[in-house]
Protein backbone atom coordinates (compact mmCIF):
# COMPACT_ATOMS: atom_id res chain seq x y z
CA UNK A 1 0.00 0.00 0.00
CA UNK A 2 1.32 3.48 -0.91
CA UNK A 3 1.02 5.35 2.38
CA UNK A 4 2.04 8.66 0.82
CA UNK A 5 -0.83 8.47 -1.65
CA UNK A 6 -3.20 7.47 1.17
CA UNK A 7 -2.36 10.59 3.19
CA UNK A 8 -2.32 12.76 0.07
CA UNK A 9 -5.89 11.70 -0.79
CA UNK A 10 -7.04 12.29 2.78
CA UNK A 11 -5.36 15.71 2.90
CA UNK A 12 -7.20 16.71 -0.28
CA UNK A 13 -10.42 15.47 1.32
CA UNK A 14 -9.78 17.67 4.38
CA UNK A 15 -9.00 20.76 2.32
CA UNK A 16 -12.14 20.25 0.25
CA UNK A 17 -14.05 20.97 3.48
CA UNK A 18 -12.44 24.42 3.81
CA UNK A 19 -15.80 26.21 3.94
CA UNK A 20 -16.88 24.15 6.96
CA UNK A 21 -13.48 24.72 8.58
CA UNK A 22 -13.73 28.48 8.08
CA UNK A 23 -17.23 28.63 9.57
CA UNK A 24 -16.55 26.28 12.52
CA UNK A 25 -13.01 27.28 13.48
CA UNK A 26 -12.60 30.85 12.20
CA UNK A 27 -15.88 32.74 11.94
CA UNK A 28 -17.79 31.36 14.94
CA UNK A 29 -14.92 31.51 17.51
CA UNK A 30 -13.78 34.90 16.17
CA UNK A 31 -17.27 36.38 16.45
CA UNK A 32 -17.63 35.08 20.01
CA UNK A 33 -14.21 36.41 21.03
CA UNK A 34 -14.82 39.83 19.47
CA UNK A 35 -18.31 40.13 20.95
CA UNK A 36 -17.54 38.86 24.47
CA UNK A 37 -14.17 40.62 24.54
CA UNK A 38 -15.79 43.91 23.50
CA UNK A 39 -18.40 43.77 26.25
CA UNK A 40 -15.76 42.76 28.80
CA UNK A 41 -13.68 45.75 27.72
CA UNK A 42 -16.56 48.06 28.56
CA UNK A 43 -15.90 47.20 32.18
CA UNK A 44 -18.31 46.41 34.99
CA UNK A 45 -18.10 49.29 37.44
CA UNK A 46 -19.21 49.52 41.02
CA UNK A 47 -21.41 52.55 40.40
CA UNK A 48 -23.48 50.50 37.93
CA UNK A 49 -24.30 47.84 40.50
CA UNK A 50 -26.04 47.47 43.78
CA UNK A 51 -23.66 45.82 46.23
CA UNK A 52 -24.08 42.08 46.70
CA UNK A 53 -24.55 41.31 50.38
CA UNK A 54 -22.53 38.30 51.56
CA UNK A 55 -21.40 36.67 54.76
CA UNK A 56 -18.97 33.86 55.56
CA UNK A 57 -19.13 30.65 57.55
CA UNK A 58 -15.45 30.04 58.21
CA UNK A 59 -15.04 26.46 59.45
CA UNK A 60 -11.26 26.54 58.92
CA UNK A 61 -10.40 29.81 60.69
CA UNK A 62 -6.95 29.86 59.11
CA UNK A 63 -4.71 32.60 57.74
CA UNK A 64 -5.69 31.87 54.12
CA UNK A 65 -9.42 31.71 54.92
CA UNK A 66 -9.17 35.13 56.61
CA UNK A 67 -7.28 36.47 53.59
CA UNK A 68 -9.99 35.08 51.32
CA UNK A 69 -12.66 37.05 53.17
CA UNK A 70 -10.63 40.26 52.87
CA UNK A 71 -10.76 40.30 49.05
CA UNK A 72 -14.52 40.90 49.26
CA UNK A 73 -13.99 44.20 51.10
CA UNK A 74 -14.56 46.38 48.03
CA UNK A 75 -17.18 48.42 46.15
CA UNK A 76 -18.90 45.36 44.69
CA UNK A 77 -19.69 43.46 47.90
CA UNK A 78 -20.92 44.17 51.40
CA UNK A 79 -20.10 41.73 54.20
CA UNK A 80 -23.10 41.74 56.53
CA UNK A 81 -25.22 39.39 58.60
CA UNK A 82 -28.26 40.28 56.46
CA UNK A 83 -26.71 38.56 53.48
CA UNK A 84 -28.04 37.36 50.14
CA UNK A 85 -25.34 34.68 49.97
CA UNK A 86 -23.41 32.64 52.51
CA UNK A 87 -19.94 31.48 51.47
CA UNK A 88 -18.96 28.38 53.44
CA UNK A 89 -15.22 27.81 53.86
CA UNK A 90 -14.71 24.12 54.77
CA UNK A 91 -12.46 22.56 57.40
CA UNK A 92 -8.84 22.09 56.31
CA UNK A 93 -9.25 24.74 53.58
CA UNK A 94 -5.73 26.13 54.04
CA UNK A 95 -4.21 22.66 54.31
CA UNK A 96 -5.90 21.47 51.13
CA UNK A 97 -5.02 24.61 49.15
CA UNK A 98 -1.35 24.54 50.12
CA UNK A 99 -1.20 20.83 49.28
CA UNK A 100 -2.52 21.60 45.79
CA UNK A 101 -5.80 19.79 46.44
CA UNK A 102 -9.28 20.96 45.48
CA UNK A 103 -10.91 22.99 48.25
CA UNK A 104 -14.68 22.98 47.73
CA UNK A 105 -16.21 26.29 48.75
CA UNK A 106 -20.01 26.42 48.92
CA UNK A 107 -22.11 29.39 47.84
CA UNK A 108 -25.59 29.23 49.41
CA UNK A 109 -28.32 31.67 48.35
CA UNK A 110 -30.55 32.96 51.12
CA UNK A 111 -33.30 34.33 48.85
CA UNK A 112 -33.82 34.30 45.09
CA UNK A 113 -30.75 33.22 43.15
CA UNK A 114 -29.05 35.57 40.69
CA UNK A 115 -26.70 33.92 38.18
CA UNK A 116 -24.91 37.24 37.62
CA UNK A 117 -24.18 37.72 41.32
CA UNK A 118 -23.12 34.08 41.76
CA UNK A 119 -20.77 34.49 38.79
CA UNK A 120 -19.26 37.59 40.41
CA UNK A 121 -18.62 35.70 43.65
CA UNK A 122 -17.24 32.71 41.77
CA UNK A 123 -14.90 34.97 39.76
CA UNK A 124 -13.35 36.32 42.95
CA UNK A 125 -13.01 32.88 44.53
CA UNK A 126 -11.46 31.38 41.40
CA UNK A 127 -9.03 34.30 41.01
CA UNK A 128 -7.87 33.95 44.63
CA UNK A 129 -7.36 30.19 44.38
CA UNK A 130 -5.73 30.51 40.94
CA UNK A 131 -3.22 33.03 42.26
CA UNK A 132 -2.30 30.62 45.07
CA UNK A 133 -1.99 27.76 42.56
CA UNK A 134 0.28 29.82 40.29
CA UNK A 135 2.47 30.75 43.26
CA UNK A 136 2.76 27.12 44.38
CA UNK A 137 3.65 25.94 40.85
CA UNK A 138 6.23 28.63 40.18
CA UNK A 139 7.95 28.80 43.57
CA UNK A 140 8.21 25.18 44.82
CA UNK A 141 6.22 26.20 47.89
CA UNK A 142 7.52 25.42 51.37
CA UNK A 143 5.67 26.04 54.64
CA UNK A 144 8.08 28.79 55.72
CA UNK A 145 7.11 30.78 52.60
CA UNK A 146 3.52 31.33 53.81
CA UNK A 147 4.07 34.98 54.71
CA UNK A 148 5.58 35.65 51.28
CA UNK A 149 2.49 34.09 49.69
CA UNK A 150 0.19 36.22 51.88
CA UNK A 151 2.08 39.40 50.95
CA UNK A 152 1.65 38.53 47.27
CA UNK A 153 -2.09 37.92 47.72
CA UNK A 154 -2.47 41.27 49.49
CA UNK A 155 -0.76 43.07 46.59
CA UNK A 156 -3.44 42.08 44.04
CA UNK A 157 -6.19 44.52 43.09
CA UNK A 158 -9.15 42.14 42.87
CA UNK A 159 -11.52 45.01 42.09
CA UNK A 160 -10.11 45.03 38.52
CA UNK A 161 -11.36 41.51 37.86
CA UNK A 162 -14.45 42.66 35.97
CA UNK A 163 -12.50 44.93 33.64
CA UNK A 164 -9.94 42.26 32.74
CA UNK A 165 -8.79 39.15 34.54
CA UNK A 166 -5.39 40.32 35.75
CA UNK A 167 -3.09 38.44 38.06
CA UNK A 168 0.39 39.50 39.09
CA UNK A 169 2.39 37.63 36.46
CA UNK A 170 4.74 38.37 33.57
CA UNK A 171 1.83 39.46 31.39
CA UNK A 172 -1.63 40.86 32.12
CA UNK A 173 -4.42 39.29 30.10
CA UNK A 174 -6.59 41.50 27.93
CA UNK A 175 -10.31 40.87 27.71
CA UNK A 176 -9.83 39.32 24.25
CA UNK A 177 -7.09 36.97 25.51
CA UNK A 178 -9.25 35.90 28.47
CA UNK A 179 -12.16 35.18 26.13
CA UNK A 180 -9.90 33.33 23.67
CA UNK A 181 -8.70 31.06 26.49
CA UNK A 182 -12.27 30.29 27.57
CA UNK A 183 -13.37 29.54 24.02
CA UNK A 184 -10.29 27.41 23.28
CA UNK A 185 -11.72 24.65 25.48
CA UNK A 186 -14.91 24.65 23.45
CA UNK A 187 -12.89 24.60 20.21
CA UNK A 188 -11.05 21.48 21.40
CA UNK A 189 -14.35 19.69 22.05
CA UNK A 190 -15.63 20.90 18.66
CA UNK A 191 -12.58 19.35 16.98
CA UNK A 192 -13.19 16.10 18.86
CA UNK A 193 -16.87 16.10 17.85
CA UNK A 194 -16.05 16.96 14.25
CA UNK A 195 -13.56 14.08 14.02
CA UNK A 196 -15.94 11.60 15.67
CA UNK A 197 -18.92 12.51 13.53
CA UNK A 198 -16.70 12.35 10.44
CA UNK A 199 -15.62 8.82 11.32
CA UNK A 200 -19.25 7.70 11.71
CA UNK A 201 -20.20 9.33 8.41
CA UNK A 202 -17.31 7.62 6.65
CA UNK A 203 -18.46 4.26 8.02
CA UNK A 204 -21.99 4.99 6.84
CA UNK A 205 -20.90 5.53 3.23
CA UNK A 206 -19.20 2.14 3.00
CA UNK A 207 -15.79 3.78 2.52
CA UNK A 208 -14.57 2.12 5.71
CA UNK A 209 -15.30 -1.38 4.38
CA UNK A 210 -13.52 -0.63 1.09
CA UNK A 211 -10.54 0.79 2.99
CA UNK A 212 -10.36 -2.23 5.29
CA UNK A 213 -10.38 -4.52 2.27
CA UNK A 214 -6.93 -3.19 1.40
CA UNK A 215 -3.91 -5.48 2.11
CA UNK A 216 -3.26 -3.81 5.48
CA UNK A 217 -3.99 -5.23 8.93
CA UNK A 218 -6.98 -3.78 10.79
CA UNK A 219 -4.86 -2.36 13.62
CA UNK A 220 -2.33 -0.85 11.22
CA UNK A 221 -5.27 0.86 9.53
CA UNK A 222 -6.37 2.12 12.96
CA UNK A 223 -2.97 3.74 13.45
CA UNK A 224 -3.10 5.20 9.94
CA UNK A 225 -6.51 6.64 10.76
CA UNK A 226 -5.03 8.13 13.94
CA UNK A 227 -2.29 9.86 11.93
CA UNK A 228 -4.90 11.04 9.44
CA UNK A 229 -7.13 12.56 12.16
CA UNK A 230 -4.05 13.93 13.94
CA UNK A 231 -3.17 16.06 10.92
CA UNK A 232 -6.81 17.11 10.50
CA UNK A 233 -6.87 18.28 14.13
CA UNK A 234 -3.66 20.27 13.56
CA UNK A 235 -5.25 22.01 10.56
CA UNK A 236 -8.37 22.84 12.59
CA UNK A 237 -6.27 24.24 15.47
CA UNK A 238 -4.35 26.42 13.01
CA UNK A 239 -7.63 27.68 11.53
CA UNK A 240 -8.66 28.73 15.06
CA UNK A 241 -5.38 30.31 16.20
CA UNK A 242 -4.11 32.00 13.03
CA UNK A 243 -6.82 34.73 12.77
CA UNK A 244 -6.30 35.62 16.46
CA UNK A 245 -2.57 36.05 15.84
CA UNK A 246 -2.99 38.00 12.59
CA UNK A 247 -5.56 40.38 14.13
CA UNK A 248 -3.39 40.83 17.25
CA UNK A 249 -6.11 39.58 19.60
CA UNK A 250 -4.12 36.80 21.30
CA UNK A 251 -1.03 34.56 21.15
CA UNK A 252 0.98 36.83 18.82
CA UNK A 253 3.88 36.96 21.33
CA UNK A 254 4.11 33.19 21.91
CA UNK A 255 3.88 31.79 18.37
CA UNK A 256 6.81 29.29 18.66
CA UNK A 257 5.46 28.01 21.98
CA UNK A 258 2.09 27.25 20.39
CA UNK A 259 3.59 24.35 18.40
CA UNK A 260 3.72 21.81 21.28
CA UNK A 261 0.24 22.92 22.41
CA UNK A 262 -1.17 22.33 18.92
CA UNK A 263 0.50 18.91 18.76
CA UNK A 264 -0.84 17.96 22.21
CA UNK A 265 -4.36 19.08 21.28
CA UNK A 266 -4.19 17.07 18.04
CA UNK A 267 -2.97 13.94 19.85
CA UNK A 268 -5.70 14.16 22.50
CA UNK A 269 -8.60 14.86 20.13
CA UNK A 270 -7.64 12.30 17.47
CA UNK A 271 -7.06 9.51 20.02
CA UNK A 272 -10.31 10.24 21.89
CA UNK A 273 -12.27 10.40 18.61
CA UNK A 274 -10.95 6.96 17.68
CA UNK A 275 -11.66 5.67 21.20
CA UNK A 276 -15.30 6.83 21.22
CA UNK A 277 -16.02 5.59 17.68
CA UNK A 278 -14.32 2.25 18.31
CA UNK A 279 -16.08 1.58 21.62
CA UNK A 280 -19.56 2.92 20.81
CA UNK A 281 -21.81 2.58 17.80
CA UNK A 282 -22.97 5.60 15.81
CA UNK A 283 -26.13 6.23 17.84
CA UNK A 284 -24.59 6.24 21.32
CA UNK A 285 -21.22 7.60 20.22
CA UNK A 286 -22.85 10.65 18.63
CA UNK A 287 -24.82 11.24 21.83
CA UNK A 288 -21.59 11.10 23.87
CA UNK A 289 -19.84 13.55 21.53
CA UNK A 290 -22.65 16.11 21.71
CA UNK A 291 -23.00 15.69 25.47
CA UNK A 292 -19.30 16.56 25.78
CA UNK A 293 -19.92 19.68 23.73
CA UNK A 294 -22.90 20.78 25.84
CA UNK A 295 -20.95 20.05 29.04
CA UNK A 296 -18.13 22.30 27.81
CA UNK A 297 -20.64 25.07 27.11
CA UNK A 298 -22.21 24.75 30.58
CA UNK A 299 -19.15 24.09 32.72
CA UNK A 300 -16.28 25.38 30.60
CA UNK A 301 -16.71 29.03 31.58
CA UNK A 302 -17.57 30.60 28.19
CA UNK A 303 -20.80 32.24 29.36
CA UNK A 304 -21.03 31.03 32.97
CA UNK A 305 -19.36 28.53 35.21
CA UNK A 306 -21.91 26.32 36.93
CA UNK A 307 -20.70 25.17 40.32
CA UNK A 308 -21.35 21.44 40.69
CA UNK A 309 -18.64 19.86 42.83
CA UNK A 310 -18.30 16.52 41.02
CA UNK A 311 -18.44 18.04 37.53
CA UNK A 312 -16.15 20.90 38.51
CA UNK A 313 -13.55 18.40 39.74
CA UNK A 314 -13.88 16.31 36.58
CA UNK A 315 -13.58 19.41 34.38
CA UNK A 316 -9.87 19.66 35.18
CA UNK A 317 -9.27 16.38 33.34
CA UNK A 318 -11.29 17.26 30.24
CA UNK A 319 -9.31 17.78 27.02
CA UNK A 320 -10.66 21.32 26.69
CA UNK A 321 -9.60 22.24 30.22
CA UNK A 322 -6.11 20.75 29.77
CA UNK A 323 -5.40 22.75 26.61
CA UNK A 324 -7.00 26.00 27.82
CA UNK A 325 -5.01 25.83 31.09
CA UNK A 326 -1.76 25.48 29.14
CA UNK A 327 -2.71 28.37 26.85
CA UNK A 328 -3.56 30.56 29.83
CA UNK A 329 -0.22 29.86 31.52
CA UNK A 330 1.49 30.49 28.18
CA UNK A 331 -0.04 33.96 27.93
CA UNK A 332 0.52 34.81 31.58
CA UNK A 333 4.13 33.66 31.89
CA UNK A 334 5.36 33.27 28.29
CA UNK A 335 6.67 29.78 29.14
CA UNK A 336 5.61 26.25 30.12
CA UNK A 337 6.90 26.42 33.68
CA UNK A 338 4.63 24.46 36.02
CA UNK A 339 2.64 23.01 33.11
CA UNK A 340 4.31 19.58 32.92
CA UNK A 341 1.38 17.99 34.79
CA UNK A 342 -1.07 19.09 32.10
CA UNK A 343 1.12 17.67 29.33
CA UNK A 344 1.51 14.38 31.23
CA UNK A 345 -2.23 14.06 31.91
CA UNK A 346 -3.05 14.86 28.29
CA UNK A 347 -0.56 12.34 26.90
CA UNK A 348 -1.62 9.61 29.36
CA UNK A 349 -5.26 10.21 28.41
CA UNK A 350 -4.38 9.88 24.71
CA UNK A 351 -2.26 6.75 25.17
CA UNK A 352 -4.90 4.99 27.28
CA UNK A 353 -7.57 5.82 24.68
CA UNK A 354 -5.38 4.50 21.84
CA UNK A 355 -4.45 1.29 23.68
CA UNK A 356 -8.09 0.50 24.50
CA UNK A 357 -9.09 1.23 20.88
CA UNK A 358 -6.27 -1.03 19.64
CA UNK A 359 -7.31 -3.92 21.92
CA UNK A 360 -11.01 -3.53 21.06
CA UNK A 361 -10.17 -3.45 17.36
CA UNK A 362 -8.02 -6.56 17.63
CA UNK A 363 -10.70 -8.50 19.52
CA UNK A 364 -13.31 -7.61 16.92
CA UNK A 365 -10.94 -8.64 14.12
CA UNK A 366 -10.43 -12.00 15.82
CA UNK A 367 -14.20 -12.67 15.79
CA UNK A 368 -14.46 -12.11 12.05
Amino acid sequence: MNYFEYFKINLKSILMQWKMLVVSFVMMPLMMILMLGFFSNQGLHAEDLKKTKITFEDKDNSVLSQELMQIFNNDFFEITEEAEYIIVIPDNYEQDVLAGNKANLTIAAQDDRSQTKENMITTYLEAYNKEISLYLNLNNYKLENKQELINKLNSIDYSSLFETKTLETEHKLTAYETTAISISGFVIITILTNLGVGIYQQAGTGLEKRTHSLPVSRNKMLLLDFVDYFFMAIIEMIFFLLPLIVLGLAFQNVIPLLIPVILLAAIITSSLALFITTIAGKKYGTIVLYLLMYAELLFGGIFASFNVDFLTNMKGYSPGSIVSSILENLLLNQNFEGMSNYFVVGLVLAVVALVISYIKNKLEWGKQ
